[in-house]
């Protein structure tokens, strides 16, 4: 849709023209979290076909249902671009070693109002805190990054208590 284009084609180029190409090695640069797997499949596909032309961009997609190992597998090989849902994620966060993610620029909370409404507000701000914990300190930025920093960017339709809350 064009709101999930409004966001993947900024990251897409971004990526694409580092000078730097990265490599699968480098692990995760952008990171989009969808509430449900359904949605989470359709940003996916979205991503699958943008990347396309770009070959060193890999997309990935890891959500609940699916088995677990084989998601391991893939984030140990390395994902450039994953799309996932809250609890696989957190889970992967803080037990998937091999999950690099010191090259992370771009986290998309797509959805944020229905992310908050289906009860995943815990684990969005876990994710973040974990996520704003790994940003390098003092300066020390890598030499596919332009900052140190993570550009977030969060998707809603509504803007309730809770995704106020998320922004504070």
């Amino acid at each position: 849709s064009g709101k999930t284009l409004a966001y993947l084609l900024p990251i897409v180029h971004r990526l694409q023209s580092l000078l730097a190409k990265p490599t699968r090695s480098d692990g995760t640069y952008a990171l989009i979290l969808a509430p449900t797997r359904e949605l989470c499949s359709q940003i996916y596909d979205v991503l699958a076909r943008l990347a396309k032309p770009f070959i060193w961009l890999v997309p990935g997609c890891i959500s609940g249902g699916e088995r677990r190992k084989s998601e391991k597998a893939r984030l140990r090989k390395g994902v450039t671009m994953l799309v996932a849902t809250p609890g696989r994620l957190l889970d992967h966060l803080k037990s998937t070693e091999a999950f690099r993610r010191d090259h992370l620029q771009f986290v998309v909370l797509d959805e944020v109002d229905r992310l908050m409404d289906m009860g995943f507000e815990k684990q969005v701000k876990d994710i973040l805190g974990l996520l704003a914990l790994e940003q390098p300190k003092g300066g020390q930025v890598s030499a596919h990054a332009s900052t140190g920093k993570i550009q977030t960017t969060l998707v809603s339709a509504t803007v309730t208590a809770a995704v106020r809350s998320l922004l504070n």
